[in-house]
């Protein structure tokens, strides 16, 4: 007698809350109007981007690399499938069953928002008009996975379940996701070991039990390792304060000021970010200045860089150099600081995640160039240090370590 689909499908159902504004991409590029929903392949590509960072020191085999990341794709294959080198379907079908979602556009709400509008960046805030140059979307939705018992083993259910827990409780979508956009928060899934947080304490428990920190090699993907780190900041009652202050600490944190003058009066708040001395990059501003004028790297580039790629400097408003990575397809490196938002309590509470990794593969430079142009300073090779975004964290009054980078 053939097994009714109840015993030969499994299911996982899950719903989350959108609680920082999120922006999405359309299916065309630089289109203004698409932000009205969340496509299903923006929820798997971010639980393959989660799967990844917790499985890896479980994965890795310490003095082959090779081996390790092979093994790795092997079994990402087999839950999620793969396009190379030998094609396979996921073992699973996601879909979004709910959307209660609204569309909004806010032009001038931020314009007041130091830290916000630093948050968001030039690509979504425009200084000159002072608005925000993309709709977002806000509200709450829900996923559900469906999956055949004999395709998927326990421990990948398992491990499915934990990728969607993780990204429910320290992970976002959209753009300026690692800046706190677009953050989510999980309300409801039917873990089979783990309950969701009802309370502060019990979200920072939840995620030292669920975040590895086995001591592995610095890993060659963002990924969590003993190198990780997780704080909360700060937090509030609303999640704009969250981000307005996280954001203004971050610009204080790494501005030189215009003409070496830092207005500090509407960015410092010392009872939450304290600050011994300002200016704490001076001397990439210097650096700036002579590879600006000698037109040579000087062997070193910015400290500054280890916040991400790429990297610019206006000097003036006729002297300005891009810093990028030089390979074509690696100009670009997101930061290895994540700022996140979550929802408990009805308190809102801003988390700082670091994850350490290989910066770039270890061949590839650094370049300085001009914008808009061809023409190179040249390049110097990439050596970034990390404890200046652990003097970020540090510099937090009131912060709470959850994981401790060991």
């Amino acid at each position: 007698m053939p097994h009714s689909v109840s015993t030969t499908i499994g299911e996982i159902k899950a719903d989350f809350i959108i609680v920082t504004p999120m922006f999405l991409g359309g299916h065309k590029p630089n289109e203004q109007t698409a932000a009205i929903q969340i496509r299903p392949t923006a929820i798997k590509g971010a639980l393959r981007y989660w799967w990844r960072a917790l499985n890896w020191s479980h994965i890795f085999s310490p003095g082959d690399l090779n081996k390790s990341l092979a093994d790795l794709h092997k079994q990402e294959a087999a839950i999620f499938g793969s396009c190379s080198p030998e094609p396979s379907q996921s073992k699973f079908l996601l879909s979004i069953t709910k959307q209660t979602l609204s569309e909004n556009i806010n032009n001038t709400g931020y314009q007041q928002y130091q830290g916000c509008k630093y948050l968001l960046g030039q690509g979504l805030f425009q200084h000159k008009t002072k608005t925000v140059t993309r709709k977002y979307i806000e509200g709450d939705f829900s996923i559900t996975i469906r999956y055949r018992k004999n395709a998927l083993n326990q421990e990948q259910v398992h491990q499915l379940y934990d990728s969607l827990l993780l990204m429910g409780l320290i992970g976002s979508l959209g753009a300026r996701a690692r800046r706190g956009w677009g953050s989510l928060s999980l309300s409801k899934l039917d873990h089979p070991i783990h309950k969701i947080p009802t309370t502060s304490l019990e979200y920072y428990s939840l995620l030292k039990t669920l975040i590895p920190t086995r001591h592995v090699d610095q890993p060659p993907f963002t990924a969590f390792s003993q190198a990780t780190r997780l704080i909360k900041a700060y937090s509030a009652d609303k999640s704009e304060t969250v981000l307005e202050e996280i954001g203004k600490a971050l610009l204080l944190f790494r501005t030189n000021g215009r003409q070496g003058k830092i207005d500090t009066r509407n960015l410092e708040n010392k009872k939450i970010f304290k600050l011994d001395k300002y200016k704490q990059f001076w001397d990439d501003h210097d650096l700036m200045l002579k590879v600006a004028n000698s037109g040579k790297t000087h062997h070193k580039h910015p400290k500054r860089v280890v916040f991400g790629l790429p990297h610019n400097y206006c000097l003036n408003r006729n002297n300005k150099i891009d810093i990028e990575g030089c390979h074509e397809h690696r100009k670009r490196r997101a930061s290895p600081l994540f700022i996140y938002v979550h929802k408990i309590e009805n308190i809102y509470l801003g988390m700082l995640l670091l994850l350490p990794a290989d910066f770039l593969p270890q061949e590839d430079k650094i370049s300085f160039k001009r914008p808009n142009t061809t023409q190179s300073l040249g390049s110097t090779p990439h050596q970034v240090d990390y404890t200046h975004i652990h003097s970020f964290f540090n510099h937090f009054v009131n912060k709470q370590e959850v994981i401790n980078a060991q």
